[in-house]
């Protein structure tokens, strides 16, 4: 609300200088923080609700908080300059997110990952083999996360990199307000909240991808997809059953934000997932921190907590709660 010598559309690459969209973006990371610290934070449903109240949040796929790229070198996507130009055979699909979009017949699938030579060529987590990682053919970000553009026969994209970062969406929104009604009894229904959640990741996915890039029938299978989804979450006989089918679907919308999906998880314990193949001894569930980097603990030690390895990584941060 303060006044400024310089316009606030000058380098405003996110809003143009809007600053209405710009307090729903603050407004929305609040109810983020507030949401995710709500197992340690006795004010959260209070905060929460205020912020329901005010309604000043962000309401359409419009308001995204986006930070935009550009298909030219220089501005790509970072994810699609990293796997699609730079470090092409660093990364794979993951054969258990696979499974667990195909097994319930996600139709988002083909925008979320490219197919090579027609196949989708995964890999299972932390497995003890070379193949397929000798072999550049693979499953990489699909035109959603990455942009738009010519897929290649070997899972590559080119002429893509436009696809913005998505930090704050409406569907995340509609996920942390599901969220809060369901464990904190904020306003609203949590039904039609993770409903909405759906429905604008599907919206967003229709208005930015290519129509040649979407796949037969998106339409319809989407439409199916979300009843189906929010069916099972009304027939979930508790709380936890409830949560874990609405987490496991906020994971799958959260392609391209590891660290939101990641969050989710720890604070959650949602969706169930199991150890990587031939983990480390001592690991004995997913890590709940990130390590602290080598440079800290050599050069600051007596002020970097937990450095035993892996220990330390299954020591909840403490906004998680027990």
């Amino acid at each position: 609300d303060k006044t400024t010598v310089t316009a606030a559309s000058v380098g405003d690459q996110v809003y143009g200088g809007n600053l209405d969209r710009w307090r729903k973006a603050a407004n929305s990371t609040k109810r983020k923080l507030y949401l995710q610290s709500r197992k340690t934070n006795p004010n959260s449903a209070s905060a929460i609700t205020q912020l329901v109240n005010e309604g000043n949040l962000i309401s359409s796929n419009a308001e995204n908080f986006n930070i935009n790229f550009f298909a030219s070198s220089g501005s790509f996507n970072p994810i699609y300059m990293y796997q699609h130009q730079t470090r092409i055979n660093d990364m794979i699909l993951s054969q258990r997110f696979y499974d667990s979009l195909s097994v319930l017949n996600d139709p988002r699938l083909p925008v979320f990952f490219t197919r090579a030579n027609g196949n989708y060529v995964t890999y299972d987590n932390g497995a003890f083999t070379s193949v397929p990682f000798n072999d550049p053919n693979r499953s990489r970000w699909g035109v959603y996360v990455v942009g738009n553009g010519t897929q290649l026969a070997n899972g590559t994209i080119e002429n893509g990199g436009a696809a913005p970062i998505r930090l704050i969406t409406w569907s995340m929104v509609n996920f942390w307000l599901a969220e809060a009604a369901l464990t904190l009894g904020t306003p609203g229904d949590p039904a039609e909240y993770f409903r909405q959640a759906l429905q604008a990741q599907f919206d967003d996915i229709r208005t930015f991808v290519s129509a040649a890039s979407l796949p037969e029938n998106f339409e319809a299978d989407a439409t199916a997809y979300i009843n189906r989804r929010v069916a099972a979450f009304q027939s979930a006989s508790s709380t936890e059953g409830k949560l874990n089918i609405l987490i496991r679907d906020k994971w799958a919308s959260s392609v391209g934000n590891a660290y939101e999906a990641y969050n989710d998880y720890r604070r959650t314990g949602y969706p169930r997932l199991e150890l990587a193949q031939n983990p480390q001894v001592g690991v004995t569930r997913i890590p709940t921190r990130w390590p602290y980097a080598l440079g800290e603990i050599q050069g600051n030690a007596e002020n970097v907590p937990l450095q035993d390895y892996p220990a330390g990584l299954l020591v909840p941060v403490w906004w998680l709660g027990e």
